[in-house]
């Protein structure tokens, strides 16, 4: 039961992220919440797949190699 609660917690805490009627990248949610754009991607899609948020652009990645958490945090803060 305790990981349910965890898994719980874990959305309501990605949901309060989310600005109301605005869209967010994965990028960003992700450094909001400490976590890599792939675990952000990730807790999107398990929320998208339970009806609690829509997925609604998708882009074609330029470069894989530079879309690991810290490159985005910086990226989407404007720093070099």
């Amino acid at each position: 039961m305790a990981t349910i609660d965890w898994w719980s917690d874990l959305d309501d805490e990605v949901l309060a992220e989310l600005p109301d009627g605005e869209p967010i990248s994965p990028a960003e949610l992700g450094c909001r919440l400490g976590v890599s754009e792939a675990a952000a991607s990730s807790l999107l899609w398990g929320l998208a797949s339970q009806g609690k948020v829509r997925i609604r652009l998708v882009e074609r990645a330029r470069d894989l190699s530079k879309a690991d958490g810290l490159h985005a945090c910086r990226a989407v803060d404007g720093a070099a």
